[in-house]
């Protein structure tokens, strides 16, 4: 993976697709979650990306999924000798039409 990773939250479709697709293409390595285990185009992103895109099932509304993929983030980042410092974070909320129940 490079030295520039995102991980987006709700990327399977619409500003989560598009922000994928975004970094993917501007060399970023990107971890990009789904709901439910249904076969999306972020999924077809992901082989097309030759190891540079990761898929990850994940519910927010499910704190032990919440959970487990912090998990999985550490022991990947723990895998890479990837430091802590290494990562600058930048949080932002964006509700669209499709996250409004």
């Amino acid at each position: 993976m490079s030295a520039r990773s995102a991980l987006i939250v709700g990327a399977s479709r619409n500003l989560g697709l598009g922000l994928a697709t975004e970094y993917a293409q501007s060399g970023w390595d990107v971890i990009g979650t789904v709901r439910g285990s249904r076969r999306t185009a972020l999924h077809d992103l992901a082989e097309a990306s030759r190891g540079r895109f990761v898929v990850e099932s994940l519910d927010t509304t499910k704190p032990e999924q919440v959970t487990a993929l912090r998990e999985r983030l550490t022991r990947f980042r723990q895998s890479r000798k990837i430091t802590p410092g290494h990562f600058r974070m930048r949080s932002e909320l964006i509700k669209g039409r499709g996250d409004q129940r």
